[in-house]
């Protein structure tokens, strides 16, 4: 690429080097007002889980981006959004195997969700 920019170039170097991870502080987040508020209506319990993620999710901004914001506390981390649908990670999950060239950090810390 000959009209390159420096910032390109530097995304172009630094993003593959960083691992693809599974990011699951929102599942976290999401859930622990859900088991707090069993006994309310479902649209305070939602109110209660969005107010969670928004005051507690971590932000991060990187040097290199131009526009800001991510789902994830980390650069090419997937959210897991446990109100849409969580079968299908388990699922996936259990079809990786060393054979696959498919390689997710998956946290080994933190709260169960």
């Amino acid at each position: 690429m000959e009209n390159e920019t420096k910032r390109i170039r530097s995304l172009v170097t630094h993003l593959p080097s960083i691992p693809p991870a599974i990011c699951t502080e929102r599942t976290c987040l999401k859930t622990e007002p859900y088991k707090e508020t069993e006994d309310e209506a479902p649209l305070v319990r939602r109110a209660k889980a969005l107010q969670k993620i928004l005051e507690h999710m971590t932000i991060y901004i990187a040097d290199w981006e131009l526009i800001v914001g991510n789902q994830a506390s980390k650069p090419r981390s997937a959210p897991i959004f446990p109100e849409f649908s969580y079968d299908w990670i388990e699922n996936e999950l259990q079809t990786l195997t060393p054979d696959r060239p498919t390689v997710l950090i998956l946290p080994t810390t933190g709260k169960r969700a």
